[in-house]
């Protein structure tokens, strides 16, 4: 899988864990507290994973924006 398509992918990923996290977090009550810590909680560790790994393929943009000399 190349760098364009990854993105494209983990992207999509991270948009729908944030979804999944305002979900969680609007209806922490509703669904149970159980529910909550498998789907929120472990939710939140995915989701860093996937920023993460988003900015390891965004390196260049990173370094280029954050540590340029100019």
């Amino acid at each position: 899988m190349n760098k364009k398509t990854a993105l494209k992918f983990i992207n999509v990923v991270i948009a729908i864990l944030i979804l999944s996290q305002i979900t969680t977090g609007l209806a922490g009550k509703l669904i149970g507290k159980d529910a909550f810590e498998v789907l929120h909680k472990g939710g939140a560790l995915i989701l860093f994973t996937g920023v993460i790994i988003h900015v390891i393929l965004n390196r260049g943009w990173v370094k280029s924006t954050f540590f340029s000399k100019g």
